[in-house]
């Protein structure tokens, strides 16, 4: 009779175990929550190159033959702290690139509060529309985004306090 009790007991244990959060704060669960938000995207981790030397990740992708480079640094503990999106100037005029930023930001961000404060509330739609040459700052909560949006594109770099 115990060894009916106890094997279904271990099987329970071990299957809750090995689960992937979609909300960790590593790379795994960045392309998790990307595929949450939009199912057609069908990312993975495999296809991001890796550099062990300033551990950071790197990958480009194309949308809408726009090309779109990300980048992640991460911690000794592998959560992504810093994440670099380079676009070009007018990317928010393509709705499928500019929900692709939007969709990492929320993945990166994963916290509805300050994600909408600092896309909807901030005023970043005017800044992604100027160019300058001074780099915009938004802060909310434990996120900082610093913006540069010039004529040849744009670089948006959010860090988060971990």
């Amino acid at each position: 009779m115990k060894k009916f009790i106890f094997l279904p007991l271990v099987l329970l244990i071990f299957l809750s175990s090995c689960s992937i959060s979609k909300n960790g704060e590593d790379l795994v669960g960045f392309v998790l929550k990307m595929n949450e938000l939009n199912e057609s995207y069908n990312l993975s981790a495999e296809g991001f190159i890796y550099s062990e030397e300033n551990s950071s990740i790197h990958k480009f992708f194309i949308v809408n033959e726009s090309e779109i480079l990300l980048s992640f640094c991460e911690d000794s503990k592998g959560r992504l702290t810093e994440m670099n999106i380079i676009l070009s100037n007018d990317f928010q005029s393509d709705e499928a690139v500019f929900t692709f930023f939007k969709n990492s930001l929320s993945a990166f961000i994963m916290n509805d509060d300050i994600y909408s404060e600092i896309v909807e509330n901030s005023g970043l739609s005017e800044l992604l529309n100027s160019n300058s040459k001074e780099t915009a700052t938004i802060k909310s909560g434990n996120i900082e985004l610093l913006l540069d949006v010039t004529t040849l594109g744009t670089v948006i770099s959010v860090y988060k306090d971990i």
